[in-house]
């Protein structure tokens, strides 16, 4: 019970920062913003375990990781090169 209440209220905070970067990075608060973010987690969430399920019984669970750690880096790139488009924006203007 304890863990649940703990991995539920990491997550929750980690969607309520997500969701407010999005809205910061669309310029309005939209309900297509937010249906966009939860439709992206539950996409994540169904993959995820798939993934998982079919590599752990050859390799354990260090395929998983290196998936996952890619799709983290890529993720951090996409940040990446959206920062660095906005700071050019800003720059033209």
């Amino acid at each position: 019970m304890i863990s649940g209440l703990l991995m539920g209220g990491t997550f929750m905070g980690i969607v309520a920062i997500a969701m407010q970067y999005a809205t910061t990075i669309s310029g309005k608060a939209s309900a297509n913003t937010v249906a966009t973010m939860a439709a992206v987690y539950g996409i994540g969430q169904i993959i995820g375990p798939i993934i998982v399920a079919a590599t752990a019984p050859e390799q354990g669970f260090s395929i998983a990781f290196v998936i996952s750690s890619i799709s983290l880096l890529f993720a951090a790139g996409l940040l990446f090169v959206e920062k660095i488009w906005e700071m050019k924006q800003r720059t033209q203007i």
